[in-house]
């Protein structure tokens, strides 16, 4: 078996979808990007807590409107959107 070092997971979804490699483990949300042409198998999640992330707005945006828009979109649809590309919701 032989391992490759590389600077990203993308390059690590090619070397599969190319069979260059038989397997390889990389994030949810990468792996979702390759799922039409690699079969996905989920790990179990070694962590006690889930990493959260957050979308936050500059208090001198100058677009404060939209910025409030973007702020409640992602609110609302935000967690949708992240699951429907691989992410844990």
């Amino acid at each position: 078996m032989k391992n490759r070092l590389t600077k990203g997971h993308s390059t690590l979804g090619n070397f599969l979808k190319t069979q260059a490699v038989d397997a390889v483990i990389m994030w949810n949300g990468v792996a979702h990007t390759f799922r039409d042409s690699v079969e996905v198998i989920r790990t179990p999640y070694e962590y006690d807590e889930e990493i959260r992330v957050h979308i936050i707005g500059l208090s001198y945006s100058k677009e404060p409107e939209s910025l409030k828009q973007f702020i409640a979109f992602a609110r609302t649809k935000g967690p949708d959107i992240f699951a429907e590309y691989g992410y844990v919701k």
